[in-house]
């Protein structure tokens, strides 16, 4: 068959194929940049690589400039947490907002920023670039050659006569000066600033910065008067962290996150070295902010959880060393195991006295972990699934129905769960040395991925019940399993899981389980089934049972008590009038823990002794309370000296004394019914703000 085009049409058809070709030229370009943009928005090399040589070819242009600042040019002025991609400190860890969307991180942008502030054209993306290229020079550690920039900015602007980019020039200068340690270089800047009337004239940015910078000058100024913190921040290997973030945080501000107003924020220098000034009295912690480069692979082993105490004119010296992640065996890699035992095993670390095994499971909101077995003398351990059974994260409850997690409830006997592991090394000290948990973000860091998999047990009906959330008709299916097979491990354990995630509803499901929870300590008298008859009969202040299981859970340990069970045991010892033997497990426990959660009660213990008030600040003092968890932190010492003084006012102090052996004997006894209706109409205010904050010791 022939086909016959007229001359018109086939014109149109050629004209159609030639505007279809125009369209696909201009197109593909575009194309090609979207998917360059997409990769390097994932941090893909090759997205990155294109972009960069998109940028290059357009040298000479003004789609150069166009390019930088789309690319490379942070979106917003760089503040504390949009520096970093990681925030560490005081047993926390979260995200940082690093350069907020770009795709190049400041170090990469680096070369394109210094050709901006040298040559790029002086608008509103000017200051942002400079301030971009401080931070990227210091992140480097190339921050010592970042003034000769800025001397070069700041000929640019004046010879323009741009007084608000000079402005913002002028505070980097000041900015580096501070950093630099030479403040008297920053203040005539600032000066000159303020007379001119620059930071009232350019809003809330130079404010916030001439403000800042104020302030730390001022600070300098009165050093001499008040406290020094300074350090290093390095790796083991003697490298040191420039341009990383370090805050020096006080107590009363641990409850909220940082803030980009944070009074005592420093960077560390080419040689990673960070020095506050100034610092006022009080209770204070660091904190870390730090780029992927400068964490990947590494760890801060204690996370700042160290106190430092500013008491006036203190010089306190603290170094932050970062540590190898461990490296992990096996089991690895979504590793599937189907015998009854686990091992777990692991590359050793030098100087490690043992280690401590931590073991979790994936849940909808990520994974939960927590510590399984301590004070392990090799780097491999091999456990039984029953004791892996036996273990458990915690309970997670549904934001939707309230309902218990079915993943938690059956935890490491769910056949059908994702399961982690990570592992700690500690030295003789009882000092955290490093961990196999961290950022593993490329090939060389990223090692075996601790994962694994449980395939010995199948799910049974009961199990099945529990997945679909159906626990009253789960418990009953478990309480029949027992009721042929009375020594069930797994229905046991679920009969008191499932009866203890519904204690808050049903008060008495507690007591309902304690047969159950009896019965599996005899058949299995682990640490964690022991524990459990410990807290009970310490709520119920049955000492005679809690002695008696709180022995055989220390014998089943082999390892010594942690600060927390030793607190325990010294306040059962103490609400049993066994008052010595409770002051050496207090003094033990406070040693050991760097919160002094238990401070209250101790001090409790040596008034109710008649040690006195002296004796009672004393031990206030050196143990200072650091227990971020109660409602509101306490201030002992000050309570001390307000019922000191409140006893010395009364017409009789003796009648105060009375009054204050009456309502510790309460307290002791358990009598806390009797000691709220006191507090409603108590007239010693002193004395019911102690006890007040002794009724949240726990």
């Amino acid at each position: 068959m022939k086909l016959r085009i007229k001359v018109k049409h086939l014109a149109a058809v050629l004209l159609g194929m030639i505007v279809l070709a125009g369209c696909f030229i201009w197109a593909a370009p575009r194309m090609e940049l979207a998917l360059a943009e997409k990769q390097a928005s994932q941090h893909l090399d090759a997205g990155k690589a294109k972009l960069r040589e998109v940028i290059d070819q357009s040298a000479g242009t003004q789609k150069y400039w166009q390019h930088i600042q789309e690319y490379m040019i942070p979106e917003f002025e760089l503040f504390g947490q949009s520096l970093y991609d990681v925030m560490i400190g005081a047993s926390t860890e979260w995200n940082g907002e690093a350069n907020g969307q770009q795709p190049f991180s400041l170090v990469e942008a680096s070369p394109y920023l210094k050709r901006y502030v040298e040559a790029g054209p002086l608008d509103k993306y000017y200051i942002r670039a400079a301030e971009a290229l401080y931070y990227a020079d210091a992140q480097s550690g190339q921050g010592s050659q970042t003034l000769q920039a800025l001397d070069t900015a700041l000929t640019r602007v004046q010879k323009r006569k741009l007084s608000d980019l000079e402005a913002g020039v002028q505070l980097l200068r000041a900015r580096w000066y501070m950093d630099h340690r030479q403040p008297e270089l920053a203040e005539p800047i600032l000066q000159v600033l303020k007379a001119d009337g620059l930071p009232q004239d350019l809003g809330w940015y130079a404010k916030g910065r001439w403000t800042r910078l104020q302030e730390e000058l001022t600070r300098h100024v009165r050093s001499q008067l008040a406290g020094t913190v300074e350090g290093t921040v390095k790796r083991s290997d003697g490298t040191p962290l420039t341009g990383a973030s370090v805050y020096l945080r006080l107590q009363q501000d641990m409850n909220h996150s940082l803030r980009d107003e944070e009074p005592y924020k420093a960077m560390t220098d080419d040689e990673g070295r960070y020095r506050f000034e100034g610092v006022a009295p009080g209770s204070y912690q660091l904190f870390l902010g730090l780029t992927y480069s400068q964490i990947d692979g590494w760890v801060w082993p204690d996370k700042g959880e160290k106190w430092i105490e500013i008491k006036g004119k203190e010089h306190v010296e603290q170094t932050i060393v970062l540590q190898r992640l461990m490296e992990l065996k096996s089991p690895a890699n979504e590793q599937v195991i189907t015998g009854d035992h686990v091992k777990f095993e692991w590359e050793p670390v030098e100087g490690a006295a043992y280690y401590k095994l931590l073991t979790g499971m994936k849940v909808d909101s990520g994974w939960i972990a927590a510590s399984f077995l301590t004070h392990i003398q090799d780097h491999q351990i091999s456990v039984s699934l029953e004791d892996l059974y036996d273990q458990t994260t915690g309970i997670a409850y549904s934001n939707e129905d309230n309902l218990p997690d079915p993943v938690t409830m059956l935890g490491f006997a769910n056949s059908e769960g994702e399961f982690l592991w990570n592992v700690e090394a500690y030295d003789s000290r009882d000092q955290l040395i490093t961990r196999s948990n961290g950022y593993r973000l490329n090939e060389s860091t990223m090692g075996n991925l601790p994962l694994f998999q449980l395939k010995a047990r199948t799910l049974t009906p009961a199990d099945q019940l529990v997945k679909q959330k159906k626990y009253p008709e789960a418990l009953q299916a478990y309480l029949q399993v027992l009721k042929t097979q009375p020594k069930d491990l797994h229905s046991l354990r679920m009969v008191v899981r499932i009866l203890e995630a519904n204690q808050d509803q049903d008060k008495t499901a507690r007591d309902r389980a304690l047969p159950y929870m009896k019965r599996l300590a005899a058949v299995k008298p682990s640490t964690s089934n022991l524990w459990r008859l410990v807290s009970y009969y310490y709520d119920q202040e049955n000492w005679k049972e809690f002695n008696n299981y709180y022995a055989k859970m220390r014998e089943v340990a082999g390892s010594s008590p942690d600060s927390y069970d030793l607190s325990i045991y010294a306040t059962a010892l103490m609400k049993q009038g066994k008052l010595k033997e409770a002051e050496v497990q207090f003094k033990k426990a406070l040693d050991m823990d760097i919160d002094h959660r238990f401070i209250g009660a101790y001090l409790a213990l040596l008034l109710a002794d008649g040690r006195g008030f002296a004796k009672a600040l004393e031990a206030a003092e050196h143990y200072t309370d650091h227990d971020m968890s109660i409602d509101k932190m306490a201030d002992w010492p000050s309570y001390i000296r307000s019922m000191q003084s409140e006893a010395e006012a009364s017409p009789s102090s003796a009648a105060y004394e009375a009054q204050l052996q009456e309502k510790l004997a309460w307290y002791m006894h358990g009598e806390e019914d009797q000691l709220q209706n006191w507090l409603k109409r108590a007239d010693q205010p002193a004395l019911s703000i102690f006890i007040k904050a002794l009724l949240k010791v726990r």
